[in-house]
């Protein structure tokens, strides 16, 4: 909760665990983050479109990996919506991708998914390497409310 930067370039972050978590194994907390100049290949933008996906990460990715869309796993699904919290996945799909295209500066990736559409839960994991050839996973979960025009 409302991280603060330190003149020394840390940031300070404090939060806690509440009703809507099982991860109890601590309460709450105290952060320190502390830059160390190093890429962290971080998605820190998605935009959806009429032919798919396209994400933005911090640092630049290797392409052979970034363009094969082998490496990338995207589910979604629905829920029951009710007065009692949380519900099973129904109607899940998988999409497919049919191919991935990143840009010249290593940073933008487009993947194309026929048949996307609109959804209220979208999982979008990912198996990567960063452009200097560290390992880039991650899962993203979003959801689509509409879809943009290339």
């Amino acid at each position: 909760m409302r991280g603060r930067f330190h003149p020394n370039g840390h940031l300070y972050i404090c939060g806690m665990s509440a009703w809507a978590t099982s991860q109890m194994d601590l309460p709450g907390a105290f952060y320190r983050i502390r830059a160390t100049g190093k890429p962290v290949h971080l998605p820190i933008e998605l935009n959806a479109y009429t032919e798919g996906l396209k994400l933005t990460f911090s640092d630049p990715l290797d392409p052979a990996s970034a363009e094969d869309s082998r490496n990338y796993n995207i589910s979604t699904w629905e829920l029951k919506r009710t007065s009692r919290y949380g519900s099973d996945h129904y109607n899940t799909k998988t999409l497919e991708v049919a191919s991935a295209k990143l840009s010249d500066d290593g940073k933008i990736l487009k993947l194309t998914i026929p048949g996307i559409e609109p959804v209220w839960q979208m999982q979008i994991d990912y198996k990567l390497a960063g452009a200097n050839g560290d390992p880039v996973t991650g899962k993203l979960q979003n959801t689509i409310h509409h879809l943009r025009e290339p």
